[in-house]
């Protein structure tokens, strides 16, 4: 009997445990199912799982103990750190202000340009 149930494909021993199973009172099928459950959390797919979980939250670990590096780097550097005030940076030389056209006003009428008598140095 032993040599059949090797022989039998693995469809027909599931559709006969299903039916034995399905003969069992609800209370039965209930536990049967909690130890199924609980036997497939133990299985070594369960544990592949929980050891991705594991090597992802020692790669967060590990970028938080790089970044911690990093800031402590830069609060050391004088050129991130406060050792070289903001003011030292070299400076632009500074823009001259143009002077703003006036805006027109609704309903007043533009006046003529008055002519100049001598005219714009340019620099």
């Amino acid at each position: 009997m032993k040599e059949k149930e090797e022989d039998a494909p693995m469809g027909s021993k599931l559709e006969e445990i299903e039916a034995e199973a399905m003969g069992l009172d609800s209370e039965s099928r209930a536990e049967l199912v909690r130890r199924l459950t609980e036997s497939l959390e133990q299985s070594p797919q369960a544990a592949t799982t929980s050891s991705e979980n594991e090597r992802e939250r020692l790669w967060i670990q590990e970028a938080m103990r790089r970044n911690r590096e990093l800031r402590a780097r830069a609060a050391d550097s004088p050129a991130y750190g406060s050792a070289s005030p903001p003011s030292a940076a070299p400076s632009r030389r500074p823009q001259k202000k143009r002077a703003r056209k006036p805006r027109p006003v609704p309903g007043k009428k533009k006046r003529a340009p008055a002519a100049r008598t001598k005219p714009r140095s340019r620099r």
